[in-house]
């Protein structure tokens, strides 16, 4: 089926700390409903279509407080954002995620899927892919998540270290347009797979104050970025990154590698440590 904004604002109706009981009625009705869907034994699903060397993935679980027994009140404003009203998070992430693999799933778009569990809680569902389960990512050469807050970001650098080369970054943003670009990030479950994928990225899909009572989510944007993905050529996305080379770049007085110009100059990383 097609998911619509309007699934998209019941979706978030939903809040999931993860293993939670809401979790699991969500990804009952959302995610196991879709023919053909796999579970493996942490609870992760997965499904593949067609035939390709790409990976899309988003995570089931959000940062809400506490277990709830209801769903929760989402607003919706009359120019297209979803917020509450309430002092309790969204959960657009990564709600908004889960919603764009659905419909990029029912447009057939070719790729492995993988719906984590646990990402909020440090990345469990997809370091135990990673960690027992490799043989998943088998073909694979580049995966995207769907887990970023803002319009614009193509992250290739996540926990200290780039995880996707600057070239898959810019093929990416140039065929998706609107402003995108090569960002930094922190952590999403593709950084999971950096020494087994060679291009491992996430990408903005829209909310903003994510983690917090004020978290907010354009669903206009999310509708729009849902038919620019339909029309990215994944195919001709380039692999670049040498995925064996994992070395972090977690301090100030690191020694330069001879590289390095290729990815960040110190004059960006001095900007990058300067607003930790």
């Amino acid at each position: 089926m097609k998911y619509t904004i309007d699934d998209l604002a019941e979706m978030l109706t939903y809040p999931r700390p993860a293993f939670s009981k809401m979790e699991e009625q969500f990804i009952t009705k959302y995610i196991d409903s879709v023919p053909g869907i796999k579970k493996d034994t942490f609870g992760n699903r997965y499904i593949k279509v067609g035939k390709s060397d790409m990976s899309f993935t988003c995570h089931t679980d959000t940062v809400h407080r506490a277990e709830g027994v209801e769903r929760q009140v989402v607003q919706l404003s009359e120019d297209g954002w979803a917020f509450k009203k309430d002092g309790d998070i969204l959960g657009a992430d990564d709600t908004t995620g889960v919603w764009l693999c659905l419909n990029l799933l029912y447009k057939k778009i070719p790729g492995l899927y993988i719906f984590h569990r646990a990402e909020e809680v440090g990345g469990r569902g997809s370091s135990f892919i990673a960690n027992k389960t490799p043989q998943l990512l088998k073909g694979i050469n580049k995966v995207l998540s769907l887990d970023r807050k803002d319009y614009h970001d193509v992250i290739i650098w996540q926990r200290g270290r780039m995880t996707a080369s600057e070239e898959f970054g810019n093929a990416l943003a140039k065929q998706l347009g609107h402003g995108f670009r090569n960002e930094r990030g922190v952590f999403t479950d593709s950084a999971n797979y950096d020494h087994i994928v060679p291009e491992c990225a996430n990408l903005s899909v829209g909310y903003f104050r994510a983690h917090s009572a004020d978290e907010l989510q354009d669903l206009k944007f999310a509708e729009a970025l849902s038919n620019w993905l339909s029309n990215v050529n994944w195919n001709a996305l380039p692999v670049k990154r040498d995925k064996t080379n994992t070395r972090r770049y977690l301090h100030r007085n690191d020694v330069k590698p001879k590289s390095f110009d290729d990815y960040w100059g110190y004059k960006d990383m001095d900007y990058f440590w300067n607003k930790r």
